[in-house]
């Protein structure tokens, strides 16, 4: 049916569409597919060989291209609607993911490289953050899912034993605070605002945590939205040994 048989065909990247059709990144086989409701195709764009064909995550740009990561070799390829790249980055480390800011640039988890970084349209790095974080004992390891949030902050996640934070566009982590982690649920006991909650989470992959956290909870008072998250685990723990959040500067 979809022309796949005997084929290794890995998934890392899928969204709903807003005409109800699904977007799915075939990893492997190496291309972006259109599905109706019935599963039928209905639109597809095969991906560039050498390796950019082995895809991880794939996010829409503003123009409605699509911004794919591929580890090896370590590229992030943006193509539009006919299949043409039409920018691409490499920045030689295995990537994991990639999203299209507001202010036009394009921010890149490195995954191996420990990193985020910020480059321009032109491919130039105008911002970077490695290693410790500067004033913390935070330490970045292979870094992996990014949101940004709509206060200009963004998520990062970190998929081996390290902690991942969410920060400032600019700004480092400033203050720790402490939480704890159960299975299936995710407890903020320590924010600024005195405020406690739960925020359920589906048992899956510690790469996908972003999503379980309500912006009600981001931005609980006029001093959280500033809060970062610092999660330490290992991808594919559906528990978290520990979590915890760290309060950021703004620009």
């Amino acid at each position: 049916m979809n022309g796949n048989k005997g084929k290794r065909v890995d998934v890392h990247a899928f969204a709903r569409l807003k005409n109800g059709n699904t977007s799915i990144v075939e990893s492997g086989v190496g291309r972006i597919i259109e599905v109706d409701k019935n599963g039928k195709i209905i639109h597809e764009i095969p991906m560039k060989r050498d390796g950019r064909q082995n895809t991880r995550w794939v996010r829409f740009t503003p123009e409605g291209n699509y911004l794919v990561t591929s580890e090896n070799p370590g590229v992030v390829t943006e193509y539009n609607r006919k299949g043409e790249i039409v920018w691409e980055y490499l920045i030689n480390t295995r990537c994991y993911g990639a999203i299209r800011l507001k202010n036009g640039n394009t921010l890149i988890a490195s995954g191996s490289g420990k990193s985020v970084v910020e480059v321009t349209p032109e491919k130039k790095v105008v911002w970077e953050i490695k290693g410790t974080v500067p004033g913390t004992e935070i330490e970045l390891g292979w870094m992996t899912a990014l949101q940004q949030l709509k206060n200009g902050n963004f998520i990062s996640a970190i998929s081996t034993p390290a902690r991942a934070t969410r920060k400032s566009s600019r700004s480092p982590a400033t203050k720790k605070s402490s939480g704890n982690s159960t299975n299936g649920s995710w407890s903020a006991t320590a924010w600024p605002c005195g405020k406690s909650s739960t925020t359920n989470n589906p048992s899956t992959s510690a790469g996908n945590w972003p999503s379980w956290v309500s912006d009600e909870d981001r931005d609980c008072c006029p001093i959280c939205p500033g809060l970062g998250l610092i999660i330490c685990g290992r991808l594919g723990q559906p528990s978290l040994p520990a979590v915890g959040c760290a309060e950021q500067g703004k620009e």
